[in-house]
């Protein structure tokens, strides 16, 4: 191979991989028992579900993933108690009541327990997020390697006796 077939070769691959890079997220799932990184399109949609502490009943937070940030669009529930907010943006849908908004996180902290259930769920994946431990962070970081970084990491602690 020429040396300009070689460099035009190295930019192409460069050239897709910044295009990946800049068009991905790397949500960042971290606890006490382990990490795991899910690689995102910016903008894609999360969503957080659980049963509510104090009203008992099943909660969803809908999250669109962007570099460096979460952004709760919307929140769902099915019960309508104490603290919730009786005036604003929301509807009605399929029996839940959906409050639409617009607040931006850094990260989540997320005290696990049982009665609580917390679950993650992207483009139909489902993670239990209490396998994690009974604290757990989330939050997006970087891009392609972030993710490249979390899969190799967790590889080489598979792989050790």
């Amino acid at each position: 191979m020429s040396i300009r077939s070689s460099a035009v070769l190295l930019i192409s691959i460069l050239t897709v991989f910044l295009f990946v890079q800049t068009k991905y997220t790397t949500l960042i799932i971290e606890g006490k028992n382990g990490v795991d990184g899910l690689l995102l399109k910016n903008g894609e949609i999360v969503e957080l579900s659980f049963v509510h502490s104090v009203e008992l009943s099943r909660w969803v937070e809908v999250y669109e993933i962007h570099p460096n940030r979460l952004i709760l669009i919307e929140a769902k529930t099915k019960s309508f108690g104490w603290g919730l907010p009786y005036n604003g943006n929301f509807s009605f849908e399929d029996g839940w009541m959906v409050f639409r908004m617009h607040r931006t996180f850094r990260e989540l902290r997320i005290s696990t327990s049982d009665i609580n259930d917390y679950t993650l769920i992207v483009g139909g994946k489902i993670l239990k997020l209490d396998s994690f431990g009974d604290l757990v962070t989330i939050r997006p970081k970087g891009g392609l390697i972030q993710w490249i970084k979390i899969k190799a990491c967790n590889c080489l602690k598979q792989n050790k006796v």
